[in-house]
């Protein structure tokens, strides 16, 4: 990477830009796209990476305290940072913070195409049953291919 991102928490203002992000990649691919109320109503578990103003990449952390888990959900990267390392720091830092707040588990649920990118990351394949109850009750009613990435820490 030549250039220097900023790793930050979501503020609200950042609602919007967010929205957008999600918006122009859940197009182009199969990504799930979020709603502008979903994403004001959780702006604060987003981490948003950021250049000259602008957001690049976001990601969002999913609290399970009693299992001391946190789930890294809503990655997306704008397509012209793709490829540079920025999801890959998004994660990064999503465990960092996971670590320092005392959890000891981050896991993913994604599709079985994102599998060489979670390894890039040092998240290895895991299963359903390694993810805490609520989150397990979930998935058991759909019916999509997906594989469950984790990480100790």
């Amino acid at each position: 990477m030549n250039f220097k991102p900023y790793i930050r928490e979501a503020r609200a203002k950042d609602v919007n830009k967010i929205h957008k992000l999600t918006n122009e990649i859940s197009a182009n691919k199969s990504l799930l796209n979020r709603s502008l109320i979903d994403i004001k109503k959780n702006i604060t578990n987003y981490i948003v990476c950021e250049y000259n103003d602008n957001i690049l990449g976001c990601i969002r952390m999913v609290k399970y305290p009693e299992a001391k888990s946190i789930e890294i959900c809503n990655l997306f990267v704008i397509s012209n940072f793709q490829n540079k390392g920025l999801g890959k720091t998004l994660i990064e830092n999503s465990i960092s913070t996971a670590k320092i707040n005392g959890f000891v588990q981050i896991f993913s649920i994604s599709n079985p195409s994102n599998a060489s990118f979670y390894k890039k990351c040092n998240l290895i394949k895991s299963s359903i049953e390694k993810l805490p109850n609520l989150r397990k009750i979930e998935l058991l009613k759909y019916k999509k291919d997906f594989i469950v990435f984790e990480k100790f820490i």
